[in-house]
């Protein structure tokens, strides 16, 4: 599935270059921070997905709560998004959105590397501070990459570019809950004894056993696959902090203003071009 993927986007993109007026214009892509910003937003979404994949099945698989108790455990990141939100439109505004973006990238990044410590028995106050941790990364991170991929880019072309961001995170998420399942689902298999591995069916097939001791051997191997996920999804985002802190370094307040003048008169002539 992932080669046929791959195939249809290469011919995606092949045909797309050819067109004289093309869903998504590749020539964005040639601006190192347009690109950067996009591949930020992929990996943003790609950890983001796993992060509440995982911490579903950790609450409700390993711990037992219900699906709206499980909800009510995640509200620390949520408001913590609400509450960096508006910090992060300030300071992009005042430093440029590279700075918010490696900020939030990094601590959103260390929250998940840190949840490498989540065991079977681990009580919610000891890691309510790291849900809080990533939100509050993300919140940093969501409204400095709408500025950065429509900065530089004529007014005209703003809608567009803020589609292909759009499309950038939708396709992170989707590989995301693909790629981290498979790993989590591999990595949680490989841990479980032979004996019991033959019984289990599914990824969390087993949890339903009634005897303890076999749950825990499930329960243990779960945890050891949710660890890789982290891992893979954590690592994920401090590639993105270093992509926010080299590509993304150029814009700074006024620079992308200065630059739109320049960029829609050409537009506007190679519009009167094609139309004269």
């Amino acid at each position: 599935m992932f080669t046929v993927a791959a195939l249809g986007l290469v011919a995606f993109l092949l045909v797309e270059a050819r067109q004289q007026e093309p869903m998504i214009e590749l020539r964005f892509f040639r601006s190192a921070a347009f690109s950067g910003t996009n591949l930020i937003a992929f990996l943003t979404f790609f950890s983001l997905i796993g992060f509440t994949f995982f911490n579903t099945l950790y609450f409700q698989e390993i711990r037992g709560y219900s699906a709206f108790h499980a909800g009510l455990l995640g509200l620390p990141a949520t408001l913590a998004i609400v509450v960096m939100a508006p910090l992060a439109g300030r300071l992009a505004g005042a430093r440029g959105p590279g700075l918010p973006i490696a900020i939030g990238t990094a601590m959103a990044g260390s929250a998940l590397l840190l949840l490498l410590g989540l065991r079977l028995d681990t009580a919610y106050g000891s890691i309510w501070w790291v849900f809080a941790l990533f939100g509050g990364g993300l919140g940093l991170v969501f409204a400095p990459t709408a500025a950065s991929a429509v900065a530089g880019l004529p007014r005209s072309q703003a809608g567009l570019a803020s589609g292909i961001l759009n499309t950038s995170r939708q396709v992170g998420g989707s590989v995301g809950i693909a790629l981290l399942g498979a790993v989590f689902s591999t990595r949680f298999r490989g841990a479980l004894p032979a004996e019991v591995r033959t019984r289990v069916g599914g990824a969390s097939g087993g949890f339903q056993a009634v005897a303890p001791a076999v749950r825990r051997v499930v329960g243990e191997a779960f945890v050891a696959g949710i660890h890789a996920g982290y891992l893979i999804a954590g690592s994920a985002l401090l590639v993105g902090t270093l992509l926010a802190v080299t590509l993304l370094a150029a814009f700074r307040p006024g620079q992308a203003a200065a630059a739109q003048p320049a960029a829609e008169p050409q537009t506007a002539m190679a519009s009167s071009d094609g139309t004269g």
